[in-house]
């Protein structure tokens, strides 16, 4: 920050100096009396960019909300966030492209479940398709639009839907008289529910059963919608002599697969009541137990923790598992393009065959391996536990692994993002981002001007998680605990260069499972966030608290202080802010005192305020506040608007000729 010294030490000298907002984000490394240009000791829950015209002036960060209203099972922590991009059967039309289908999918209480803006339907369970509730995360993969899961004690893989109706058929009762009934069986996510008709005649044709289910589930929702009349559709009869057929379609649209429909002909003469067959499987949102040619790695199905693996991935169209506790050095990866082939000794001997370190011709990785990034096609980085190593090429045709680092490690999971040039970010197994550029260069560290406050983060008590976030063109960076609780955030602005801390209105806010989400609207390409609570949220620029909750919002100029050489005393005598005319009004406090550590320590805990401005060319105030050395803090306790700092104007005046205190 500038001296504010007007050139001289007579009393009474007159300084007035310009601070605008510090683009370059915190810096808690240097002196605190030479804080370097455009650097801060202190912000919350700030950007460079502001929030109403994304311009380098600064400003409130955006607020968080709900991604949908409803909350996941049993309203627990979400466990993983994940998404697969399905083909649709249906011809484009005139209007639309109607070629890809993007399906979000969580995992909360260990149960797989699709969701959108408006539902969520829990998958229809094939096997022992439920994950561990207890796993504080789990992970995931993409390939050939099925997700792949471990959480370390077994593996499960969901199928997505291309948007095909259900069709069930009866067969003819060959009855002579009396009546039968159906049961219609919604949905999973229904609860179980089911619909059962009045009594239909014997030889009723398609109107007169339509009539019948309709009447049945006019009461009913279906993942959340209520039946309208013609959602089933019924064709065909009548029922003594031809087949009937029973399409699902309407509310059913989100999940296809219908359980089947039970018949009861006991009333029935004559004949038996038919029987009920699924012509055309509803298709997807069903979660199944991963079967493979082969084992796969570990002892899936144990009830002993970590038997199974906890870390995958999806590379050069094969699917990489890792994280065994029994084998921890090991990876073990899927056959090309097939990744329910882990057979690693096949008839045949093939560069696309299954490959694992344990009898690969690479071998192992030394260090225990906490995570692995996908770089491309040909490289796939393992980040262990102090050390970092790369596999470049097929395992199975020349490839080999070098390493990369020996003194750098990465935490346990996912801690790492890619941005669009490519660069990988991580965050270390030392407490520190660094960035690494494509194509073997070293790793570079990018936080050193936040360090201290990112050494102490505990990596056994906390998740680590991290990913790109193309509109506000930077790194986000989650530190969130396994128990709740308070949690500091970071955000990292490319443009600057700059790290811009954040806490949530919440504590059941903070996140343990992130994604990048790339549907097809506006709204639907935004960075999901899988709380504790059993929401998914996201930072939307057009709210400015969090779901509803405010948050302090403040930064945190200085020091400041006067004289040529040495530290004269002074006193704020006028302070003016030049905001957003479109913002909300802000607030200002005076911390001061004779050293920088004393005015920094003289911060409250809650941010009350020694005045108020007004948005825009605000009214002058004279606060004649005095001492050495002063910062101030501006910004926002509670908003109902964003707000951006255009500068803020500060007028000084030393109070005495007294040497003063030596400068630092």
């Amino acid at each position: 920050m500038p001296n504010t010294s007007s050139g001289s030490n007579t009393a009474r000298s007159v300084g007035t100096t310009g601070v605008a907002f510090p683009l370059n984000g915190i810096n808690v490394v240097s002196s605190r009396a030479g804080q370097p240009p455009g650097t801060c000791v202190n912000c919350l829950n700030v950007r460079a960019f502001d929030n109403l015209e994304d311009r380098a002036r600064g400003g409130i960060r955006p607020g968080l909300s709900n991604y949908l209203a409803n909350t996941f099972a049993g309203a627990g922590r979400i466990q993983d966030l994940n998404y697969s991009t399905i083909i649709r059967d249906a011809p484009p039309n005139t209007a639309s492209l109607y070629i890809r289908d993007v399906k979000a999918v969580a995992v909360s209480n260990g149960v797989i479940q699709q969701f959108n803006t408006a539902e969520i339907v829990p998958a229809q369970q094939t096997g022992t398709a439920t994950l561990s509730a207890n796993s504080s995360f789990i992970m995931s993969t993409e390939l050939f639009g099925k997700i792949f899961y471990c959480d370390g004690l077994d593996y499960k893989v969901w199928v997505g839907s291309t948007g095909d109706d259900e069709v069930q058929s009866l067969s003819a009762n060959s009855a002579s008289g009396g009546t039968f009934t159906l049961t219609v069986v919604l949905p999973p996510g229904n609860a179980g529910d089911t619909a059962t008709t009045a009594n239909i005649a014997y030889d009723a044709a398609a109107a007169a059963i339509q009539t019948s289910i309709d009447t049945a589930m006019a009461a009913k929702t279906i993942n959340g919608v209520a039946y309208s009349a013609g959602d089933i559709t019924v064709a065909g009869g009548p029922a003594h002599t031809t087949p009937t057929t029973f399409t699902y379609d309407g509310t059913s649209a989100t999940n296809k697969n219908w359980g089947i429909m039970t018949v009861d002909g006991a009333l029935l003469t004559g004949g038996g009541p038919g029987t009920i067959t699924t012509t055309t499987p509803g298709a997807g949102n069903i979660a199944e137990d991963w079967t493979t040619v082969s084992p796969l790695p570990g002892n899936p199905g144990s009830t002993v923790a970590n038997t199974a693996g906890r870390l995958i991935e999806s590379w050069d169209g094969r699917v990489v598992i890792s994280g065994l506790r029994t084998d921890p050095h090991n990876y073990f990866m899927a056959a090309k393009g097939d990744p329910d082939d882990f057979d690693y000794a096949p008839a045949n001997t093939t560069e696309l065959q299954a490959v694992t370190g344990g009898v690969g011709v690479v071998g192992k990785i030394p260090d225990i391996i906490n995570s692995m990034i996908p770089y491309s096609d040909d490289i796939l980085i393992f980040g262990c536990d102090h050390s970092i190593y790369q596999m470049s090429g097929n395992p199975m045709s020349g490839g080999r692994i070098d390493n990369v680092s020996t003194r750098i490690g990465m935490p346990f999971g996912r801690p790492w993002c890619k941005d669009p040039e490519g660069n990988v970010y991580f965050f270390s197994s030392l407490g520190d981002v660094y960035r690494m550029p494509p194509y073997g260069a070293k790793p570079a560290k990018i936080s050193d001007a936040v360090h201290p406050l990112l050494k102490t983060t505990d990596l056994n008590t906390h998740s680590v998680r991290m990913e790109w976030d193309d509109e506000a063109e930077g790194c986000k960076l989650w530190l969130t605990p396994f128990t709740e609780g308070s949690a500091t955030h970071w955000f990292w602005e490319s443009r600057t260069n700059a790290w811009f801390p954040d806490t949530y209105a919440n504590t059941a806010y903070n996140p343990i499972a992130v994604m990048l989400y790339d549907g097809d609207q506006q709204n639907d390409r935004v960075v999901l966030q899988g709380s504790e609570d059993g929401k998914v949220r996201f930072m939307n620029t057009s709210a400015i608290k969090d779901n509803g909750n405010d948050f302090m919002s403040t930064v945190t100029l200085g020091p400041f202080f006067g004289g040529e050489g040495h530290v004269v005393r002074q006193v704020i005598t006028g302070i003016q802010a030049r905001t957003d005319p479109n913002g909300n009004a802000t607030k200002y406090e005076i911390l001061q005192g004779d050293t920088p550590e004393l005015a920094q320590n003289a911060e409250a805990a809650t941010f009350i305020g020694d005045g108020t401005f007004s948005a825009g060319f605000s009214l002058r105030d004279n606060p004649m506040a005095g001492g050495y050395f002063s910062y101030v803090k501006f910004g926002t306790a509670t908003a109902t608007k964003a707000w951006a700092l255009e500068v803020l104007d500060l007028t000084f005046e030393a109070v005495t000729t007294d040497p003063g205190r030596l400068g630092t």
